[in-house]
């Protein structure tokens, strides 16, 4: 099974050393989230200021401090980050594994299709939209990993974008959080991911789970329970 700390595996996106450009004030330009613009790849982020994971506030473990304002008790409910990744040439990978660690919710967008949400709502999400239910009650209860599949008719072969939005459950939350690590993963990786995140979905009680199917012709199939 792969992991943040696996000897020989280098990861396309790092949980505590790839630079994300991040944006904690996503009212401002409520338009952009609105038409999507901010999840797609040519969406210009050069004036949103750079950071490593952890990012958030109210915890220990932070890297990246972000701004709530001046008023602790109208805090933004979301904040927006944005990174790129290459998949290597050659490489054997049939699918990409990734692992969220979010306080409260989040989706995940891979070149402005969502792959993954956890903790909101169904249907469209805005800037205003809070997470289902708080994270906690502890630091380590809300640094949980989370897995999620990425599968490669997503990818290109060249820059590829991921894309968080993560949300609040509260606008008086006393902390945020946000990081994520991204894997490519060939056959034999691929089937231990996939116990991963069958282990996860039963814990977590939703009841759905990633389905992994790796087969020598068509090399992925991808698909839900």
């Amino acid at each position: 099974m792969f992991g943040s700390m696996a000897t020989g595996m280098e990861p396309l996106i790092s949980r505590q050393t790839t630079v994300w450009r991040c944006l904690d004030r996503p009212r401002l330009f409520a338009g952009a989230w609105k038409k999507g613009l901010w999840r797609r790849r040519d969406f210009d982020d050069s004036s949103w200021y750079q950071g490593t994971g952890v990012f958030g506030y109210g915890d220990a473990d932070v890297t990246t401090v972000l701004s709530y304002g001046d008023n602790p008790q109208q805090k933004p409910v979301s904040a927006l980050f944005r990174t790129r990744f290459r998949l290597p040439s050659p490489s054997n990978a049939v699918v990409l594994g990734g692992r969220l660690c979010c306080d409260d919710g989040a989706i995940v967008y891979v070149n402005g299709t969502e792959v993954f949400r956890f903790n909101l709502p169904r249907g469209e999400v805005r800037h205003d939209t809070f997470a289902l239910r708080s994270v906690g009650p502890d630091l380590k209860s809300e640094r949980n990993w989370r897995p999620f599949v990425v599968p490669l008719s997503l990818v290109n072969d060249g820059e590829n974008l991921m894309a968080v939005s993560a949300h609040q459950a509260t606008s008086t939350s006393g902390d945020l959080a946000m990081s994520l690590e991204l894997y490519a993963l060939d056959d034999k990786e691929a089937a231990d991911f996939q116990e991963e995140v069958k282990t996860y979905a039963a814990d977590s009680g939703t009841g759905s789970s990633a389905r992994i199917q790796i087969s020598p012709v068509s090399r992925l199939k991808f698909a839900t329970d």
